[in-house]
C-alpha cells in the first residue's frame, strides 16, 4: 500500500468517508494479463512514455478539462460524449481499457465523440483515493508545449499497467510512479497535499448524482443535456457497460448516419 504520511489529514479522511459511505468495495481479482516491464534508465521520457498504449492515440487528440475540471480527450463540439467511470485497481476495468482505446480511435479522433474519464475508486479502495491525486498532480506537472494536461492520461495508463503487473499495491508504488514519469516525489507530494478540491472528490460526487454504484460504468451525454445511462433497442443498462455494438450505434444516432454512410433511421422500442 503506497503511504504518503503528509497526506494523513482531515481532507484526505473526509474523502475516504465519501468513498466508503457512499459505494460499495468490489473484490478484487487476479487478471493475468500480460505487460512491459516498466522501466528505468537513461532513456528520455518521451521514449518511455511511448511505451503506453495510449500514447499512440494523444497526438491525434485535443485534451483538456471540463468546466467542474472532469479530463477529457477529443472535440467539445462534438455531438455526444461518453463518460466512463473506472478504478485503476479495477479487474474489469483493465478489460474493458481495449474497448475505450477502441472507441477512442473509430469514434473521438474522428470528432464523432469526446470521452471523459471520472475517477470512481472502488476495487482499489483508499489506495485508488490517493493515486487519484497523483494523477491529478502528474496532469500539472506534466503538460504539453499547449499547456494540456498529458501528463494526466499517461499516469492513468500507467496505472492500469501497474495493476496489471501486480504492482499497483506495492511497497515500491511510488519510486516505480516517479521513476517512469520523471517527476519528482517531492513536487508530487507537495502538489497533492495542497488540492483545495480534488477531482476525484467531485468526480466521485458526480457519479453518485447519475446512479454509477461499481466500475466501469458508461454514461453518455448528447449535447449540453445531463448525462444519462444508455438505452437501445428497449434495453436500458443501468449497470456495467454496454456491448461494444450498442455504444457504436448510440454514437453513430447522435451524428446523424449509420456506419455505412448513410442517413440514420433510429431503430423503435417495442
Amino acid at each position: 500500500m503506497l503511504r504518503l504520511p503528509s497526506i494523513g489529514s482531515v481532507r484526505l479522511t473526509l474523502l475516504l468517508l465519501v468513498v466508503f459511505a457512499a459505494m460499495p468495495v468490489l473484490g478484487q481479482e487476479s487478471t493475468p494479463v500480460p505487460t512491459a516491464e516498466v522501466g528505468y534508465g537513461d532513456s528520455p521520457f518521451s521514449l518511455m512514455a511511448a511505451s503506453l498504449p495510449i500514447t499512440a492515440l494523444l497526438a491525434d487528440l485535443e485534451m483538456g478539462r471540463l468546466e467542474d475540471g472532469g479530463y477529457y480527450l477529443g472535440d467539445l463540439d462534438a455531438p455526444i460524449a461518453i463518460v466512463e467511470f473506472a478504478d485503476w485497481a479495477c479487474p474489469h476495468c483493465i478489460n474493458y481499457r481495449e474497448e475505450v482505446y477502441r472507441l477512442i480511435e473509430e469514434f473521438v479522433i474522428p470528432g464523432l465523440a469526446r470521452f471523459e474519464f471520472r475517477m470512481f475508486p472502488t476495487a482499489g479502495g483508499r489506495q485508488s483515493v490517493i493515486t487519484a491525486l497523483i494523477a491529478e498532480c502528474t496532469g500539472g506537472l506534466r503538460q504539453d508545449d499547449d499547456g494540456n494536461p498529458v501528463g494526466f492520461w499517461l499516469a492513468s495508463d500507467l496505472l492500469y499497467e501497474l495493476a496489471i503487473s501486480d504492482r499497483y499495491f506495492s511497497e515500491d508504488f511510488l519510486p516505480l510512479f516517479t521513476g517512469f514519469m520523471e517527476v519528482s516525489e517531492e513536487d508530487l507530494l507537495t502538489c497533492a497535499n495542497g488540492l483545495e478540491q480534488p477531482q476525484v472528490l467531485i468526480d466521485i460526487q458526480y457519479g453518485i448524482d447519475h446512479g454509477v454504484n461499481g466500475t466501469p460504468a458508461l454514461l453518455i451525454r448528447v449535447g449540453d443535456a445531463e448525462p444519462t445511462r444508455i438505452t437501445a433497442n428497449g434495453t436500458t443498462y443501468s449497470t456495467g457497460v454496454p456491448p461494444y455494438d450498442v455504444v457504436a450505434g448510440v454514437i453513430y444516432e447522435a451524428n446523424g448516419y449509420a456506419p455505412d454512410g448513410s442517413d440514420y433511421e433510429a431503430t423503435e422500442s417495442p
